[in-house]
């Protein structure tokens, strides 16, 4: 089977029976043997086809390689494969948490591409992304004083609402996200303020704690309460040592 991708339609070859395996494929393929994907990077296609093979995606360190997941997580929720969406986030999330990424993340341009592109969900990557553009326009409302309502919650003010909706412009769902990722973001910075006893850091969506499966599936796609770390439990008791790795 033939992919075609990007607007120079590079051309990528995979076997039927590895990308048949995924229905959306395997409608597209029933009369046709190529497919085009014209707003796809050819990284994308190419990390898409390793992904057939290996299931697995790879980290990068590069502003254009983290372009390229955000079109392969495009293509994956364009392709109804929720596990290449889950784990392309992760690779989004790791990026952002390794390197410190913040406004290369939250881009407006970026944002709207996403929006754009992917099913109408606040789920997955759209999810991630409103919870990051909110942590990023916390640092200019972090002074909360108890002086009236809107010194209290300055997320309610009418100057940040208004940069806010500047801000996101002509996409009212992306603001109406950003507001409500704050009601559950203040009652953290309210604590920290009036309760200096049982301040806690502020959470921060780049981090992600695999020793909770709140934490580790919070931007995932998959069915809800389903771990999909979750490893059957091995019948081995034992480890076995092998003897070639000693050989001289």
């Amino acid at each position: 089977m033939t992919i075609l991708a990007g607007t120079e339609e590079k051309k990528f070859t995979v076997h039927k029976d590895i990308i048949c395996r995924f229905d959306y494929f395997q409608e597209a393929f029933r009369h046709e043997s190529t497919i085009l994907f014209p707003d796809v990077s050819p990284t994308a296609v190419s990390l898409f086809i390793v992904y057939l093979y290996k299931g697995s995606v790879a980290m990068g360190n590069t502003e254009e390689y983290l372009h390229d997941l955000v079109d392969l997580y495009i293509l994956a929720d364009g392709s109804e494969m929720v596990d290449l969406k889950d784990k392309t986030m992760d690779c989004i999330q790791d990026m952002s948490a390794k390197y410190g990424l913040l406004e290369e993340v939250t881009n407006l341009e970026l944002v709207k591409r996403v929006y754009d592109k992917t099913h109408a969900k606040y789920e997955g990557l759209r999810k991630y992304l409103i919870h990051l553009t909110a942590f990023e326009h916390d640092a200019a409302i972090k002074d909360l004083t108890p002086r009236g309502a809107e010194a209290v919650i300055p997320y309610l003010s009418a100057e940040y609402l208004e940069s806010l909706r500047n801000y996101t412009k002509d996409h009212p769902e992306i603001l109406l996200g950003v507001v409500k990722c704050h009601q559950f973001r203040l009652s953290d910075e309210l604590r920290n303020k009036f309760v200096p006893e049982m301040k806690e850091d502020i959470y921060d969506p780049r981090e992600r704690d695999e020793s909770y499966l709140s934490s580790r599936c919070f931007f995932h796609c998959h069915r809800k309460r389903t771990d999909c770390r979750e490893v059957p439990p091995s019948d081995d008791a034992l480890f076995v040592a092998s003897e070639r790795l000693y050989v001289e």
